[in-house]
């Protein structure tokens, strides 16, 4: 198991460019097979620009024959992923 990516409080329109090129480089340094853990304990904000790189995230490692593992998404993150229609996020929780 590779080591986790903890997600910041915010995962919102402005901070998501950033976000994104620090997710590559920890997916690109991760193991090549084996789910991945992502700590989704400290979300606190998050928008749809957000879940919208989560997603980019799971298709990502999908493609390298990997899986995403949320572990324990918080409460801001479970509410965004329902008002989305985005429960699929929520089903690879830990």
């Amino acid at each position: 198991m590779s080591t986790a990516l903890v997600l910041p409080a915010e995962m919102s329109i402005y901070n998501v460019a950033e976000l994104r090129a620090q997710w590559l480089a920890w997916l690109d340094a991760a193991p090549a097979e084996g789910p991945d853990c992502v700590d989704a304990s400290a979300v606190a904000e998050v928008d749809a620009a957000g879940l919208q790189l989560l997603l980019s995230l799971a298709a990502a490692l999908e493609r390298r024959r990997r899986s995403l593992q949320l572990l324990q998404p918080s409460t801001a993150l479970q509410g965004a992923c329902q008002a989305l229609g985005m429960q699929s996020l929520l089903a690879r929780a830990a």
